[in-house]
C-alpha cells in the first residue's frame, strides 16, 4: 500500500471496509471510501461534473444530488446499528447486514418513499440474493428489512 493511501487511511479520510462476518486480518475483499459526506460530495459529485455542470438538465443534476444523498441516508441508517456492516460477493450485494442473536437481519435501504409493489419486490430480490450467497449459511435465520424515506418522518 503506498505511503500516500495509508496517510489518508490514518488520517480518517478514507475508510476501509469489508463484507460483514469476514475477518479484518485475512479478508482480501475491502473497499474504500472517502468517509466525509462533504469530501465525498466534491471528490465524486461537483468537481468530476464541474465544466459540464451548467450544461446539464435540472433533472440531470437533481439525480447526481440525489445519488450522492442516498449514500449519506445509507450511511445513517448502518450507523443506528454499531454491528452492522455492508456485505457483497460476485453476483449479491446487501446495504447492511447484523446479527441479531445467531439470526441474520439483512437490510436495503432506499432514499425515498416506497411504494408497497416496490417494497414486494425488494424484499423478494433481499430473498433471492441470501439464497445465493454464502453468508446465509452461518445464520440459523434470517429476517429482512427494508428501509426507505418513511423513518425521516415526513
Amino acid at each position: 500500500m503506498g505511503r500516500t493511501f495509508q496517510q489518508l487511511l490514518d488520517a480518517s479520510i478514507l475508510t476501509r471496509e469489508i463484507p460483514f462476518g469476514e475477518s479484518l486480518r485475512s479478508t482480501k475483499k475491502s473497499r474504500y471510501r472517502i468517509q466525509d459526506p462533504a469530501l465525498r460530495f466534491w471528490f465524486q459529485v461537483y468537481s468530476p461534473h464541474r465544466t459540464r455542470w451548467q450544461t446539464y438538465s435540472p433533472t440531470e443534476r437533481e439525480k447526481l444530488i440525489h445519488d450522492h444523498a442516498s449514500t449519506v441516508f445509507e450511511d445513517f441508517c448502518r450507523q443506528q446499528h454499531p454491528d452492522a456492516a455492508r456485505y457483497w460477493e460476485a453476483n449479491v450485494e446487501f446495504d447492511f447486514v447484523r446479527d441479531d442473536h445467531g439470526s441474520a437481519v439483512v437490510s436495503e435501504v432506499k432514499f425515498k418513499k416506497l411504494t408497497a409493489t416496490e417494497h414486494r419486490q425488494l424484499e423478494h430480490h433481499l430473498v433471492n440474493g441470501w439464497q445465493e450467497c454464502a453468508l446465509s449459511r452461518r445464520f440459523r435465520g434470517v429476517s429482512f428489512e427494508i428501509l426507505d424515506a418513511t423513518i425521516l418522518g415526513n
